[in-house]
């Protein structure tokens, strides 16, 4: 009497081990895309958010006069706080990285208004510029032309001297005196 053993596959073929791998791979990069879109939502709330606090703070602290800080030692007293690991997209100069810009016109230049302006790690710029006490999206376009052009264009003023800027990021160095 013979005896026959029937030949079993116990395990997976090359072709069925391929098609899991591939399943996995196209599930995570689908995941990966949901978490970068994810953060960089949050990344542009922060901003947002940074860039409302520092208007509404200048706004209060120039109420009483009408008139607000037009260089970086009044400004420094304001109490300004950002979230800074939210920012980037800098504008790049001689290899230094710049962002989050304070625009302001000089006085006697009537009315007297103020401006922020900044990018995000998304990619996104922003500004609040307390005419409309709002923040609003940027051209990114325009955002990387410096501040020299930024600021008379977020403060609808000639360029020359009707206008100051102040970089809060400048030198790839926050400001000291910016809290976080």
């Amino acid at each position: 009497m013979i005896h026959r053993h029937s030949v079993s596959s116990a395990g997976f073929t090359i072709v069925e081990l391929l098609v899991v791998v591939v399943v996995i791979a196209i599930l995570a990069s689908i995941t990966i895309s949901a978490y970068n879109g994810i953060t960089g939502r949050a990344y542009d709330s922060s901003v947002q958010s940074d860039l409302q606090n520092m208007g509404e703070t200048v706004s209060l602290a120039g109420d009483a006069t009408s008139t607000y800080p037009i260089d970086e030692a009044t400004l420094s007293v304001v109490g300004l706080r950002v979230s800074k690991n939210a920012y980037g997209n800098e504008i790049v100069s001689g290899g230094l990285k710049y962002n989050v810009l304070y625009c302001s016109t000089k006085p006697p230049y009537q009315p007297a208004g103020f401006a922020f302006v900044s990018a995000s790690k998304s990619g996104n710029v922003f500004a609040f510029r307390n005419s409309t006490g709002a923040v609003t999206t940027y051209p990114t376009a325009n955002w990387a032309i410096g501040w020299g052009s930024i600021c008379p264009d977020v403060l609808g003023v000639a360029s020359g001297n009707s206008n100051v800027g102040i970089w809060l990021y400048e030198n790839s160095i926050w400001k000291i005196w910016l809290t976080s």
